[in-house]
């Protein structure tokens, strides 16, 4: 009751908390949406993976807290990479239509040479 009576703040963490426990607790489910659609997800989703490691398997604030930190890192450093490689084979298929427009063009201009000499 008293979450819903304090001045409402743009980042309720308590409130946002509170509601993750009830659900899970009743074995429900929620849907958490910003206008970005994630930065405040992937922070709720953060949260929750703390608050998971805490109050169901028993770690410590400081390890919890150094469990998600480098499940985030990992994370990361996986998205970085997959766009990485997406963003290189874009590069070399660019690069390969390029080769072959070029290749095309110049036996075009060899062919229109070698009619005008016959």
């Amino acid at each position: 009751r008293t979450l819903l009576e304090s001045p409402p703040e743009p980042k309720n963490v308590l409130l946002l908390q509170s509601l993750s426990r009830l659900a899970r607790s009743l074995g429900g489910g929620r849907l958490i949406l910003c206008k970005s659609g994630k930065d405040r997800t992937s922070m709720a989703l953060t949260l929750e993976h703390g608050a998971i490691l805490r109050h169901e398997y028993g770690l410590s604030t400081a390890a919890a807290t150094a469990a998600v930190h480098a499940d985030t890192e990992t994370q990361v450093r996986d998205a970085v990479e997959a766009a990485t490689r997406l963003l290189e084979a874009e590069a070399e298929a660019k690069l390969a239509a390029a080769v072959a427009a070029a290749r095309a063009e110049v036996e075009a201009e060899v062919a229109r040479k070698v009619e005008a000499a016959v």
